[in-house]
């Protein structure tokens, strides 16, 4: 064989080796890292002394979802990035600590209205009413897991392959892990977190009793604004465009009224802003638990560039608002802030 020869052949097979090796996997299945079960993951430590204490679980994510960097991680993360992009949590970020912690399910979806055995917290989807049911005890336990001493403020369970239901339970909120789980979680968060009240009206003209929802900052049966719950905002310059006095709330059309058009706690498919009393309810939440004094003109300054409704991008048609009734009012803003 010529030298020339000997020479083309090694040069077919160096680039044949280098071919093989460029249609490799560039990350051999050896080498990809998975979180175990019950692996505890710090999102967001907490510079203050006292915090909030957040934990985020998961329920029907398999082992592949439970890649580093993949379904579970991506999911978690979700949550964090869009919570504090939300006031007012978005300017008391100082004050949490959260944490992702994984849970290993052997199927990836919720039962069909019997708890399914074989995911990590058993949850079912109750077709009858639309919400979600888990084994409360073991998602506590989980949480224990990231937060050994202390108060768990508030538990996140991320349900995979579920749409449209919910659960809500002191300190558990269960939302599907779909496409507007961001946002459906907000809603979620506002009951429980800062006990506030439903501002969607769909059941039309019913009588609903004063206590009914005397003890929610964001409802009340009374239209005046010297005694409305949140009158103080009527009287502030940079409110008074948005803040109102608007009826329908508490699942009735009439007689009960909300603060502003809209908000998460009244559309959470298509907003995605809490409105001022109910971002001053979370703020005095969030400071009643870190032991801060909570300071009215200090919120107002940390508030002043979150007013305007925040509109959410959603990947499909909301849910059509219910047309508010404005009550007209009679106030003129005297109070600039």
């Amino acid at each position: 064989m010529s030298k020339r020869n000997m020479l083309a052949g090694c040069g077919l097979v160096l680039l044949f080796l280098c071919s093989c090796r460029l249609n490799q996997d560039p990350k051999p299945a050896s080498f990809i890292q998975y979180r175990n079960d019950r692996e505890v993951v710090p999102l967001l430590a907490s510079s203050a002394p006292a915090a909030v204490n957040v934990v985020i679980l998961g329920d029907g994510y398999e082992k592949k979802d439970l890649q580093v960097g993949g379904e579970f991680d991506t999911k978690a993360k979700g949550v964090v990035n869009y919570l504090f992009t939300t006031a007012p949590f978005s300017s008391y970020k100082e004050y949490f600590n959260i944490y992702e912690v994984c849970a290993e399910s052997k199927d990836n979806k919720p039962g069909n209205n019997v708890p399914n055995e074989n995911t990590a917290f058993n949850t079912a989807l109750l077709t009858a009413t639309n919400l979600f049911s888990a084994n409360n005890k073991k998602c506590s336990d989980y949480a224990r897991l990231a937060v050994s001493n202390g108060t768990i403020n508030l538990i996140i369970l991320l349900v995979n392959n579920a749409e449209n239901a919910s659960y809500l339970d002191n300190q558990l909120d269960i939302v599907p892990a779909g496409d507007k789980y961001l946002s459906v979680l907000l809603h979620k968060i506002g009951h429980t977190f800062a006990d506030l009240g439903e501002e969607s009206a769909n059941t039309g003209d019913q009588p609903v009793l004063k206590n009914a929802v005397a003890g929610y900052p964001n409802l009340d049966v009374t239209t005046d604004p010297a005694k409305v719950k949140w009158a103080s905002y009527l009287k502030l310059k940079t409110y008074s465009p948005v803040v109102g006095i608007y009826e329908g709330g508490y699942f009735v059309s009439k007689g009960v009224y909300r603060p502003e058009q809209n908000s998460v706690m009244r559309d959470p498919y298509t907003y995605s802003n809490f409105n001022a009393p109910c971002r001053e309810a979370i703020a005095k939440r969030i400071c009643k638990i870190t032991g801060v004094t909570f300071n009215l003109n200090d919120f107002l300054d940390r508030d002043k560039n979150s007013i305007q409704p925040r509109i959410v991008p959603v990947t499909t048609p909301p849910v059509s608002p219910v047309k508010p009734n404005p009550i007209p009012g009679p106030w003129a803003p005297d109070v600039s802030y």
